[in-house]
């Protein structure tokens, strides 16, 4: 900062950010993510690091400031690997708010894409395909996309995928015990200062997009 090299501070805070996520102290990496949005110069690097203030939204239930985020990132004309992971979360995140004219428009816009699709982007699509129709009650659907996505995975050898794709198996036959999720209230999140106020300005910023 006192050399005024922005590139070097957006890298830093950046890395900090990522480095309090691993932490499991999300809530203080959302202030460090945010501000190297604004320091970075290059337009590449502004939206990857605004995509990753939307997850960290997301993964805090902050769930209208992750959409702002990934909003503003689609607006932006990024290229395809950024533009199909926003979609991916932008998938999830309809599941995740019962918002079931989201989540089909982004299964379409994905399902154009799908024979592009690189394996492990494949693979989470499948597997937040599946999580999505067991929110909106079809099992069956879900089912068929989880066990396509271990089955691809295991091809692949995309371990990490692997045990997402099981552990959602595991949870859709817990939720058949259960009542359907779809309809239930959504709990907010507890309010952190910090993060609000970057909510605030991820809602200023879409709407001056």
């Amino acid at each position: 900062r006192v050399a005024r090299d922005r590139d070097a501070e957006a890298r830093a805070c950046q890395d900090l950010s990522n480095g309090l996520e691993l932490m499991g102290r999300p809530e203080e990496a959302v202030p460090f993510a945010f501000r190297s949005f604004e320091l970075y110069e290059q337009d590449a690097n502004r939206m990857r690091a605004l995509a990753d203030v939307g997850l960290l939204m997301k993964s805090l239930g902050h769930y209208a400031a992750a959409d702002d985020a990934f909003s503003v990132v689609l607006a932006s004309d990024p290229d395809r690997i950024l533009e199909t992971n926003v979609m991916l979360e932008q998938l999830e995140l309809a599941a995740l708010t019962h918002d079931r004219v989201a989540f089909e428009r982004w299964r379409h816009e994905l399902e154009d894409r799908r024979a592009t699709l690189p394996a492990d982007a494949h693979v989470d699509f499948e597997i937040k395909l599946g999580k999505g129709y067991a929110t909106f009650g079809n099992a069956r659907r879900a089912i068929d996309a989880l066990e396509s996505a271990v089955r691809r995975a295991e091809q692949h050898k995309l371990n990490k995928y692997l045990f997402l794709a099981e552990a959602a198996i595991r949870d859709l036959s817990r939720m058949e015990h259960d009542q359907p999720t779809a309809g239930r209230p959504i709990a907010g999140p507890a309010p952190v200062a910090e993060v609000e106020d970057v909510a605030e300005k991820l809602q200023l910023l879409r709407a001056s997009a």
